[in-house]
């Protein structure tokens, strides 16, 4: 395969490498992920909901191209399940914690 690479949602494309993978400015999400989980703000070890919807969003965004790794948030869709207060704690535990940092 030959050709120009790509940006394509954000992910760069290279048809000659054959690779994709998130461009420069989106590679952020990972150092995000890390923080949220093992630095969680104040004492308790939770998040509000909605920095953990928001969050989600962009994880499922970026798992798009890899699909094998999505089961990786169903701890963390189960914990925010029927929960409705945007900005009610949610608490952290081990299997989030071990999910989130694969």
């Amino acid at each position: 395969l030959f050709g120009c690479d790509l940006v394509i949602t954000s992910f760069l494309v290279s048809p000659s490498a054959m690779t994709i993978s998130l461009d420069d400015e989106h590679r952020m999400l990972v150092s995000t992920v890390y923080k949220f989980a093992l630095c969680p703000p104040g004492l308790g070890h939770c998040h509000k909901l909605c920095n953990w919807l928001h969050l989600l969003g962009w994880i499922s965004w970026a798992l798009n191209m890899c699909l094998l790794l999505c089961p990786a948030l169903s701890s963390s869709y189960a914990k925010t399940a029927g929960k409705m207060v945007p900005h009610a704690p949610v608490y952290l535990n081990s299997e989030v914690i071990t999910d989130l940092v694969w």
